[in-house]
């Protein structure tokens, strides 16, 4: 455990917190920012690629779109393939929603 936290350290995935008390370690967040201190991505283009993905997850698992993925063969984890079809876009909103958040987490953070 001692080894992977320095590795972290290391490559920068931890940051100190509080720097007044005890170290107290959490993750750095999740953004980028450019030279001048603002982040890549902002709040407006963050929200539009998640209704872009949110369209096209729609598409995907309804009928007109799941029916070239409509079929039993190959089980994926025990589940038909087009089972594991939706839960795989429904994972991916899972994860669309998650980054959302860091990103507007970040805008509150500023004040933006």
């Amino acid at each position: 455990m001692l080894l992977l936290t320095q590795r972290c350290r290391r490559l920068g995935l931890f940051t100190r917190i509080n720097s007044t008390s005890k170290p107290l370690w959490g993750l750095r967040p999740f953004m980028v920012t450019s030279d001048q201190g603002r982040p890549y991505m902002t709040l407006k283009t963050a929200r539009a690629l998640t209704w872009t993905y949110l369209v096209l997850a729609i598409l995907a698992v309804t009928w007109p779109g799941i029916l070239p993925f409509a079929r039993i063969r190959p089980l994926i984890f025990g589940l038909p393939f087009s089972m594991a079809w939706i839960a795989t876009w429904v994972a991916g909103c899972v994860v669309v929603f998650g980054l959302l958040e860091l990103v507007e987490r970040k805008h509150r953070t500023e004040g933006n």
